[in-house]
């Protein structure tokens, strides 16, 4: 079974969660996962993609957007549409609802900041996943 984790950092600023997301990339990457981060828009999927190559100038952090070429070679991969069927690790959640998708996936990361509407959009998940029996864990970073 999936086992469910949520980050609550402390920040109200969007940016501090797609910063926590990298580091948490590149943990995930360290311990030799695959990883599926799912964004909402193809904007922020397009930033989460800058941020990736830039946020630690000593690392770099292979990484694709799914539909382009040779993504199953890399160990993450950013959607804000379909499902990448070669990364089953980690799925970092960042949309408003749950991936279909989630539950072939050993864990999956839920980034809480201090907003309103990702507060409500985090809550209505943990909800959706304590009432399918899932384990939930909660980190307050």
């Amino acid at each position: 079974m999936t086992r469910v984790n949520f980050y609550i950092l402390q920040a109200n600023e969007v940016v501090e969660r797609h910063r926590f997301v990298c580091r948490l990339v590149q943990k995930a990457i360290n311990e030799n996962n695959r990883i599926l981060v799912a964004t909402s828009t193809p904007e922020e999927t397009s930033l989460l993609d800058e941020l990736l190559w830039s946020f630690k100038p000593e690392s770099f952090i292979p990484h694709s957007i799914v539909g382009e070429p040779d993504t199953e070679k890399v160990p993450v991969v950013i959607s804000h549409t379909s499902d990448s069927p070669t990364h089953h690790d980690l799925l970092i959640n960042l949309r408003a609802i749950v991936p279909p998708e989630f539950s072939r996936f050993k864990k999956l990361a839920e980034v809480v900041v201090q907003q309103t509407d990702i507060l409500q959009s985090t809550r209505e998940n943990w909800k959706f996943y304590k009432d399918r029996g899932y384990e939930l864990t909660s980190f307050k970073i």
